[in-house]
């Protein structure tokens, strides 16, 4: 899609969820060919590094030969190695290793903690620091952490009237009651994220247990899990969900997913099934929320090039084939929070892996892109002395910020606006531009939409 206006091209790069549309997958960057295990994992975020830049980053822990820890830069696809990481060595089998990204809701410029178990029936629980390129000790998990374990994001929760960044988890250990039933040990970690000279906070929380997950023998279940934010169009969703990917022991439907709702504390009855009864996760099954109403899936090396959605709502579920790469154990997704993008990385071992994005399709110019109810409208503009963008958003309540930057992450432009109508717009003037490519985001109330254009001068 072009539109010229005194050699301004526009790309609005811009999906709508709502029919699961077929979307694309790009390479982003090759990763080390080394044969990769279970245990393998990856997390993404915005993170501010050492260096002083902002990135748009992919953190991949490789558990195999390589036994690495690396993020990628989605943007440019550079890709950074971090020394001596206390999550490693991994062995073969992975035993509950894992990564979730937390935002750090106050940080200016934009950063975020990368969290991970170590798993491996240890206690440890870690978190990176992308601006010191470290790593710092977290309080223990209260039991060790081995196969089925699990970790996600899990947004804001006002905890004793303070709001608290949080995060579930799922250790892999379950009981079994004298009725004979299984219950997997569901856990939540909580910090208080409010700026406070001086304390580095992620390492301040507590963790606590809640309801057990049902029929939860969690060494066969392979459960996944994803926190979904869920849109301003689902208020009976507050808090958003945590959805759980499992199988059952024995019997069909093999396959499912479950619900967690944190404002009720408690697991719902009713799971969704996979569409087929014996369908079942298999190694290299994973999930991410896509989007801030859906979930993105891999079953596993069962089905080695499938992958899908899953309505968290509705209970629809959709298969879409082909991935890039085969899926084996060592594969995962993962997604920035509230984008309709995911990132991953299939196949084991072999030259040429990668991770990959997947992305819905460009509209067209003068098309509504939206995510949630929040939507945005991107057009040539010309006037004020010269040429110019104009971008129209709607479905926005309070403070929204318009973020400009080149294509290696640099802030351009930052601006920033309250609504108080459901609208807001920013025009941005050309002159004195460089040629180039482009980014802008429109963020509102922890949702957002994106694209890009090339100004040819």
């Amino acid at each position: 899609m072009k539109s010229h206006i005194a050699a301004l091209t526009v790309l609005a790069v811009l999906g709508i969820i709502c029919n699961f549309a077929l979307g694309n997958w790009d390479r982003i960057a090759p990763i080390s060919p080394y044969e990769t295990y279970a245990g393998s994992a990856l997390c993404a975020g915005i993170a501010t590094e050492i260096d002083g830049r902002t990135r748009a980053c992919v953190w991949f822990l490789e558990n195999g030969s390589g036994d690495r820890f690396y993020r990628i830069d989605i943007v440019t696809g550079e890709t950074a190695y971090t020394s001596n990481i206390p999550l490693l060595p991994i062995t073969e089998d992975g035993a509950g290793s894992s990564l979730a990204y937390v935002p750090d809701r106050y940080a200016v410029p934009s950063n975020g903690w990368v969290f991970g178990f170590k798993g491996q029936d240890t206690r440890e629980f870690w978190v990176f620091d992308p601006g010191l390129s470290s790593w710092f000790r977290a309080p223990d998990v209260p039991e060790p952490v081995t196969e089925g374990g699990g970790l996600c994001y899990g947004g804001v929760e006002e905890i004793d009237g303070v709001p608290h960044e949080v995060l579930y988890a799922f250790t892999g250990q379950y009981h079994q009651d004298q009725s004979g039933n299984y219950w997997g040990h569901f856990w939540r970690y909580a910090f208080d994220n409010m700026p406070t000279k001086g304390d580095f906070v992620p390492v301040n929380g507590t963790w606590k247990r809640l309801p057990d997950l049902p029929a939860g023998r969690m060494d066969r279940i392979l459960p996944r899990l994803t926190w979904v934010p869920m849109s301003n169009q689902s208020p009976s969703y507050p808090r958003g969900m945590v959805v759980v990917m499992r199988n059952n022991l024995d019997r069909p439907p093999r396959g499912y997913f479950v619900r967690f709702l944190p404002d009720r504390n408690g697991w719902e009855d009713r799971g969704h099934n996979l569409p087929n009864e014996e369908d079942r996760l298999t190694p290299g099954a994973s999930i991410t929320a896509f989007g801030p109403d859906s979930v993105m899936f891999l079953l596993g090396d069962d089905y080695p090039t499938l992958y899908g959605f899953y309505n968290p709502v509705s209970g629809r579920v959709r298969y879409l084939y082909h991935t890039p790469e085969i899926v084996q154990a060592g594969a995962a997704l993962t997604s920035m929070i509230g984008r309709l993008e995911a990132y991953g990385v299939f196949k084991e071992g072999g030259p040429g892996r990668w991770v990959w994005r997947y992305y819905l399709p460009a509209e067209q110019e003068g098309e509504q892109g939206k995510l949630g109810g929040l939507s945005a409208q991107l057009r040539a503009v010309s006037g004020f002395g010269g040429n110019g963008l104009k971008l129209s958003v709607s479905g926005v309540a309070g403070r929204v910020e318009l973020v400009i930057t080149d294509v290696a992450g640099r802030v351009i432009e930052r601006f920033s606006q309250q609504s108080g109508g459901g609208t807001a717009e920013f025009v941005l003037p050309l002159t004195g531009l460089a040629r180039g490519v482009y980014l802008w985001r429109i963020e509102n109330g922890g949702y957002s939409v994106a694209g890009k254009f090339i100004n040819h001068g």
